[in-house]
């Protein structure tokens, strides 16, 4: 799943970052679109896809953080309490998985 998400989001941070690197006297890129257009043109399908081996490694350590805290959060809360997977309650499956967002910030 992380790697059709890495591909649905190569686009606009293809786009972005051709944006956000050129100079601002000598623009190459008009738009999101133009940028896009231009590298494809330029590069072929191996330009739109440039640096995805990168994004994917970062998004997969990512979500393995994530699912590691979650699922130690709700192993020490099932392991405290005597209490299946089941009878969590929801506002505390919330809270792990914002805690195990912030880790995610934090690593």
């Amino acid at each position: 799943m992380r790697h059709v998400h890495s591909h649905t989001t190569v686009l606009p941070k293809l786009s972005s970052s051709g944006l956000q690197t050129q100079s601002n006297t000598n623009p190459v890129y008009r738009g999101p679109f133009d940028a896009i257009k231009k590298i494809s043109s330029k590069y072929g399908i191996r330009g739109i896809f440039k640096g995805q081996n990168v994004t994917f490694l970062r998004e997969a350590l990512g979500y393995g953080v994530y699912f590691w805290t979650y699922e130690k959060l709700v192993q020490r809360e099932m392991a405290q309490k005597g209490i299946r997977r089941e009878q969590i309650s929801p506002g505390s499956a919330i809270l792990y998985g914002a805690a195990a967002g912030y880790a995610v910030s934090g690593s």
